[in-house]
């Protein structure tokens, strides 16, 4: 195996907001000779930050940390050299999240022939690096509504009206 990534994305586009759903992507390749056998993927979660955590695939999110292996995934009982398998999983930004937080967050692979793996983000040039997102929403300062007559006077029923809104 030469390649486990893990990718991430805000499904709705645009700024990372509390409440939004981000989609992670980890890709395994094996670029080897031979087989990848027994095959288990672990991808711990910060609960902290992330709720509603729905895995694909068939794997099991149990005490913060998302699973899979042979048994929830056949693909993963024996990875032939040349294949690769494309696991995902869609949480939530907790609405508590406050504008600025980093969320990093590393998938472990580990196999019966093969050393123990981190998964690199890679979207950065350092190697087995956590992916990496950041709740980033724009803060508006304060704002102005103004409703008034487009006559003048007092604003009474069947006059046209002018609203302005400053943000």
């Amino acid at each position: 195996i030469s390649v486990f990534n893990k990718t991430a994305r805000d499904l709705n586009g645009g700024f990372l907001r509390p409440g939004d759903t981000v989609e992670f992507q980890i890709t395994v390749r094996n670029t080897g000779q031979g087989p990848a056998r027994e095959i288990i993927v672990r991808d711990p979660l910060d609960e902290a930050l992330i709720d509603n955590v729905e895995p694909g695939q068939n794997g099991r999110f149990q005490a913060g940390v998302v699973t899979w292996d042979r048994a929830l995934f056949a693909p993963l009982a024996s990875l032939a050299a040349g294949q690769s398998v494309t696991l995902t999983l869609r949480a939530d930004v907790r609405d508590n999240v406050p504008n600025g937080t980093t969320i990093l967050n590393q998938a472990n692979l580990v196999a019966a022939n093969i050393p123990a793996l981190r998964s690199d983000d890679p979207g950065t040039a350092d190697i087995a690096d956590p992916t990496r997102l950041e709740v980033r929403f724009p803060a508006f300062g304060a704002h102005i509504k103004r409703v008034e007559d487009i006559n003048g006077g007092r604003i009474e029923s069947g006059d046209d009206l002018r609203y302005t809104l400053a943000v």
